[in-house]
C-alpha cells in the first residue's frame, strides 16, 4: 500500500495495476476508532465496524475525506505486520497485490511474480491467512448492502447486525 492522502501516490496504484479508476481502493487503518478520521459513521456503523475488524472484510461509508468521493472504503488488517506498519503511517491503501485481472497473490513472491520491480519495497508477512477477497459491505444507517462476497461469508455480517440491534 501506499499513502492514501497523497494524490500522487494514490494514482501510482492504479498505474501499477493497471486498473481503471471506476475500480474503487479501500483504506487501510490501524484501529476501528480510527475509521471516525475519514469516514461519517452512526452508531450502527461502528458497533458493526467492531464485530467485523480487524478481518477481512471492506466496510464503504460515507466520506469525509473529498479526495475519496462521496464514499471510502476502509478495512483494519488482521495482521500484525500491517498493524505495526499501520500504527507508524495511515491511512494506507488497501489493495490485493496483483495485476488487473489477475489472481490475488498468497505470498510474496506471488506478488514479485506479478508486479516484479513496479514495487519500491515488499513486505513478507508470511503466507496469506485469508486467501480470497474481502467481503465488501455498504453501511448507510442501519442498512447493509453487499457489494462484493468475500472471505467472510454475508451472513455473518447479517448476524452481527442483528446481536446490535437486539441489544
Amino acid at each position: 500500500g501506499v499513502y492514501a492522502l497523497n494524490a500522487d501516490y494514490f494514482n501510482k496504484v492504479y498505474s501499477i495495476k493497471d486498473r481503471q479508476k471506476k475500480v474503487s481502493v479501500s483504506i487501510a487503518l490501524p484501529s476501528v476508532e480510527k475509521i471516525q478520521s475519514v469516514a461519517c459513521v452512526e452508531k450502527f456503523g461502528m458497533e458493526l465496524a467492531k464485530k467485523l475488524l480487524p478481518g477481512p472484510v471492506t466496510i464503504i461509508f460515507p466520506s469525509t475525506v473529498h479526495f475519496f468521493g462521496s464514499t471510502i472504503g476502509v478495512r483494519v488488517p488482521n495482521n500484525r505486520i500491517a498493524l505495526k506498519i499501520l500504527r507508524r503511517i495511515h491511512p494506507l491503501t488497501c489493495t490485493s497485490a496483483n495485476l488487473h485481472g489477475l489472481p490475488p497473490p498468497s505470498s510474496v513472491r506471488e506478488a514479485m511474480e506479478q508486479l516484479g520491480d513496479k514495487i519500491d519495497i515488499y513486505v513478507d508477512g508470511g503466507k496469506c491467512v485469508h486467501c480470497g477477497p474481502s467481503t465488501v459491505i455498504r453501511v448507510e444507517g442501519k442498512k447493509i448492502k453487499l457489494i462484493r462476497r468475500g472471505v467472510i461469508p454475508f451472513e455473518r455480517v447479517l448476524e452481527c447486525a442483528r446481536e446490535i440491534k437486539n441489544s
